[in-house]
């Protein structure tokens, strides 16, 4: 059966109802019965029985029958097994069965599949139908199971009817042909009121003098005492059970026998949805059933300004909202499409089995449909657009239509709400709602499956669409970059609505790039190349993935990153240099700085200046800090200033074609130099050809053009060491005489102004 809400009606098919008995004095009164669920009460040790009584009117209460599906055939499940299984508040077994093949002996239909048809004029039977409601018949051995029947258990013996215990109670055809009615024994009882306003499900614990049982005609007064007006004997003995979520324990004698059917009811709170539009005393206001103060009234007169919805009265000078109404799927399917500005869709023919103009009306049948193609409903047989829409089923058509990657948030790591846990169906759904501060639930929880109203749906549906403020977020921020996704060791870290979710990768994956990969194919012109930590490398034609044990740069696992501050602590300066994290302890009477460098117990000199790792560090007269990082421009920091990096090694040689360059001293190719008459190139040298050939031609080389090397130091030489200061020009500036940058000198001296006059 469908588990959206219905609401029962009792409709009595036996006889019409005539004056009844008064009941018997010793009835179960108030004082005896327990709540235990909204609109749900236990009676324990009651005159023999322990019962749930059920109040089917009451708003607040959704109340799903269903039995055993055909999953159970042959094997059978306790009345608690299967309760726990399906989720329900409330199980009792019920039809007698053939234990050997364990399957009901009398007529059964779950969820309109019908087990069993034969031997109907035995027993009674209970039935709800597809729409929830409750109807009490006795049917004839030659009749079949009927179109209504969507949901029917079957018991022998007729307890009660209008209140009278039947004179044959004891002596019917079918208690002779089995002569359980007059023995003593545990039995199982359903029950109605006089009104219809309650179920009871009752299980006897049997009279101390009766050795463990009653006959039937006492089970009946039983039955009457709890409140029954009309009862039926369903199966008993070692199979009678009554199960109770909340007690988490089984009542009756079964301690574990298997039946082959069992009935359950699913209780949670919900609106009343079948609704009446109650006038409340607002005058000029422009919904006339909800007051001033009410507290959805601003997101549903939103609704009415946008075009949403024009009310549930036929009157538009006289506009009502039914902010009590249950919210039909029909028309939840309405307002989102509308708030999305969708226009209806004609299908060439109906998506859903039970959505047609015919039998849903024009905007419905149109609007659901446009919310197919946008992919904000799910395709399925039917669409169930009658049934009140759940708190879940309205996140997820509600996240779909103005969240993007709404799936994104089953990554969460912490469930929001305690009552719905990353297993539940709807928790990415309701997650995208309340990280994004459109819904705040109560108490810590959202109660997924409970039923919604028109007023609870409008208030979430206006944040959603922005017509009224999203306030109450419940949730901290963490993250700025939402969508940001990278990788952190071989986890993969993204920020969803600002918070940071982590998932790691399998044990044959590796993250890079944000994504858990595994044989990604490569040739040998794949370049090494560092994601994050992770180094990824060509092996074998596929992409190899190592994760550096302390960091990744230029395609290599590195000690530290050029890019990395200095640290200081306890008396430790830390420093990356050439990728190499260098550690040294600060001198005596030294301090580490609040800039992680060791510092003078008496400061610093103000325009001091040095190299700390690949940064020029200057003083502002009381510590040092980083005035220019040569690291992001592709230099590193030496004597005093950002240089480029070394290219060689002082004395290097090599060969440039015929020609010879050496390293100089700085660490620098001089220019390409010929090797001489009859001298060429070769392993790096130059050495003697054959014969005395000039290795270029007949002509030997030009004494305009001696060999030489670069020299820094050389008057008017332009070096290959030119120093880089932290301006924009690559020029050299020259020296000052310390060996300070004229222009550093005089900036960093007004640094240290600024700063000393921000202090002041």
């Amino acid at each position: 059966m469908n588990q959206n809400t219905k609401k029962l009606q009792f409709i009595v098919m036996l006889l019409p109802f005539l004056f009844a008995d008064m009941l018997y004095s010793s009835q179960a009164t108030a004082q005896d019965w327990q709540n235990i669920y909204d609109g749900v009460d236990f009676v324990k040790d009651f005159d023999g029985v322990h019962a749930v009584r059920i109040e089917t009117e009451l708003i607040g209460v959704s109340i799903i029958p269903t039995v055993t599906d055909r999953s159970y055939q042959g094997t059978g499940a306790t009345p608690k097994a299967w309760g726990k299984a399906k989720g329900l508040q409330i199980a009792v077994n019920t039809n007698f069965y053939n234990m050997s093949t364990i399957t009901p002996n009398s007529i059964a239909v779950s969820d309109g599949d019908v087990w069993h048809d034969g031997n109907n004029d035995k027993y009674a039977q209970i039935g709800f139908t597809k729409d929830g409601e409750l109807r009490w018949v006795r049917m004839s051995s030659s009749e079949k199971a009927q179109p209504w029947m969507y949901n029917v258990v079957s018991g022998m013996g007729e307890l009660l009817v209008d209140g009278k215990i039947p004179s044959d109670v004891l002596t019917s055809s079918a208690c002779k042909s089995l002569g359980h009615c007059s023995n003593y024994r545990s039995r199982t009882g359903f029950g109605v009121s006089q009104d219809g306003k309650y179920i009871y499900l009752v299980v006897s614990k049997g009279d101390g003098q009766s050795g463990g049982g009653v006959k039937l005609d006492r089970f009946a007064e039983q039955m009457k005492k709890v409140g029954s007006y009309f009862a039926i004997n369903l199966d008993g003995g070692g199979s009678s059970g009554l199960y109770i979520e909340s007690h988490d324990k089984m009542y009756g004698t079964n301690t574990g026998r298997k039946v082959a059917l069992n009935m359950g009811f699913k209780i949670g709170k919900r609106p009343d949805y079948v609704c009446k539009a109650v006038d409340v005393d607002n005058p000029g206001a422009m919904i006339f059933d909800m007051a001033s103060d009410h507290w959805g009234l601003a997101a549903a007169e939103s609704l009415f300004n946008h075009s949403v919805t024009d009310g549930c009265g036929s009157d538009p000078s006289h506009k009502m909202f039914c902010p009590n109404c249950g919210m039909q799927r029909k028309t939840a399917a309405i307002f989102v499409a509308r708030s999305l500005g969708l226009e209806k869709v004609t299908p060439t023919a109906p998506s859903f089995g039970d959505v047609t103009v015919e039998s849903v009306g024009e905007d419905a049948a149109g609007y659901i449909e446009a919310l197919l193609q946008k992919g904000i409903v799910s395709k399925a047989d039917t669409f169930r657009p009658n049934d009140i829409v759940t708190r879940a089923e309205a996140a997820a058509m509600i996240s779909a239509g103005y969240i993007s990657n709404c799936e994104s948030y089953q990554l969460a790591q912490n469930a929001t709400f305690s009552d719905v846990p990353k297993e539940h169906w709807g928790f990415p759904y309701i997650e995208a709602l309340a990280r994004n501060c459109i819904v705040t639930g109560t108490d810590g929880q959202y109660h997924p499956d409970d039923a919604m109203n028109r007023v609870e749906f409008a208030s979430v549906l206006a944040r959603a669409a922005q017509y009224i403020p999203r306030e109450g977020c419940i949730f901290t921020k963490q993250c700025e970059e939402n969508g940001k996704i990278e990788c952190n060791g071989n986890d993969v870290v993204s920020c969803i609505a600002n918070e940071l979710v982590t998932k790691s990768c399998g044990v044959d994956e590796i993250c890079a790039e944000g994504v858990c990969h595994k044989d990604i194919p490569c040739d040998s012109s794949f370049v090494p190349a560092c994601d994050g930590q992770t180094l990824k490398t060509c092996v074998s034609n596929k992409i190899a993935f190592e994760v550096c044990a302390q960091a990744c740069e230029n395609g290599q696992c590195v000690e530290c990153l050029s890019t990395d501050k200095p640290k200081c602590e306890n008396g430790i300066e830390s420093v990356c240099k050439g990728n190499k994290l260098i550690s040294t302890a600060c001198q005596a009477g030294e301090v580490c700085g609040s800039n992680g460098v060791c510092l003078s117990e008496s400061g610093c000199t103000s325009g001091d200046y040095k190299c700390v790792g690949n940064s020029l560090y200057t003083c502002n007269g009381s510590d040092w800090f980083e005035a220019y990082a040569c690291a992001d421009q592709g230099l590193i920091c030496s004597n005093g200033a950002c240089v480029k990096p070394q290219e060689c090694t002082p004395g290097q040689s090599e060969c440039v074609g015929e020609k010879i360059r050496s390293c100089n001293a700085s660490g620098y190719w001089g220019d390409a130099q010929s090797c001489g008459d009859n001298q060429t190139c070769l392993n790096h040298r130059c050495e003697a050809l054959p014969g005395g050939l000039h290795p270029g031609g007949d002509e030997p080389p030009s004494e305009e053009d001696p060999p030489s090397d670069s020299d820094e130091n050389t008057p008017g030489a332009s070096s290959q060491a030119d120093t880089y200061i932290a301006s924009s020009s690559s020029c050299s500036m020259g020296h000052h005489h310390s060996g300070v940058p004229l222009i550093l000198f005089l900036l960093t001296g007004m640094v240290g102004l600024l700063r000393r006059r921000r202090i002041q």
